[in-house]
């Protein structure tokens, strides 16, 4: 029988090899290369998973917060200041530094409508002081100074629906103003920010001060929008 199909001759060595041979050879390098390429994939997500637990690890949590702000208040003489100052600028990062500077502004920005929510609740004035770290007077004039209103979007014969349907609705804390101006202006960025397919129909803002849920004519204030026509 002729087998010189199914042979193959190594220059070097002379050594005639097999189809089957060859055959396994092929299947050893590839498995190789496959185990090779495994071991790679493995250890790229070792490493990731090491990176993502170091960021854990260093991440700013509500509990680490938490605990700082308690050594703050427990930071009452000028000397334990200094010692908690020292502390935070050896254990803080800069990047953690600036995400809880960040956070601060924020909560500085929402600290009005927190408090009014709270008092809301039946928080009184002091309770709510307590809580922020804050002095009662500071409580009592954000809540004298500012007022919970609620709106509501209305647009007419619209995708909403036939008639007067409603849109959009939410809330909004704003310094207290009898001024219809400001009212004015709150009603326009509502529109603004529900989008043009809002502006191409007749469009209505309610607002009351206080709680959504209440009757239309116990509302503070309402105005129409036209969309404008081009020529």
């Amino acid at each position: 029988m002729d087998t010189n199909d199914d042979q193959t001759t190594d220059d070097q060595t002379g050594r005639s090899y097999t189809s089957a041979e060859i055959s396994r050879t092929i299947k050893k390098d590839q498995q190789a290369t496959a185990m090779g390429r495994f071991h790679e994939a493995l250890h790229t997500v070792a490493a990731e998973y090491e990176h993502a637990q170091a960021a854990a690890r260093n991440a700013v949590t509500s509990s680490a917060l938490a605990a700082l702000a308690e050594n703050f208040t427990r930071a009452t003489t000028d000397a334990h200041r200094r010692d908690l100052a020292a502390e935070v600028a050896q254990e803080l990062t800069l990047a953690e530094a600036g995400t809880i500077r960040r956070a601060a502004e924020a909560v500085r920005l929402g600290t009005p409508g927190i408090i009014l929510r709270a008092a809301a609740n039946d928080m009184t004035p002091n309770e709510i002081a307590r809580e922020l770290g804050a002095t009662g007077s500071y409580v009592r004039r954000i809540l004298r100074e500012n007022r919970v209103f609620s709106w509501r979007l209305d647009l007419f014969n619209s995708q909403a629906g036939p008639g007067w349907q409603s849109w959009e609705s939410g809330t909004d804390v704003m310094p207290y103003s009898e001024d219809h101006n400001v009212m004015d202006e709150l009603a326009a960025q509502i529109l603004t920010q529900a989008g043009r397919g809002a502006r191409k129909y007749v469009a209505r803002v309610t607002v009351w001060q206080g709680s959504e849920d209440q009757a239309d004519d116990a509302s503070i204030y309402s105005t129409e929008f036209h969309p404008r026509t081009t020529d």
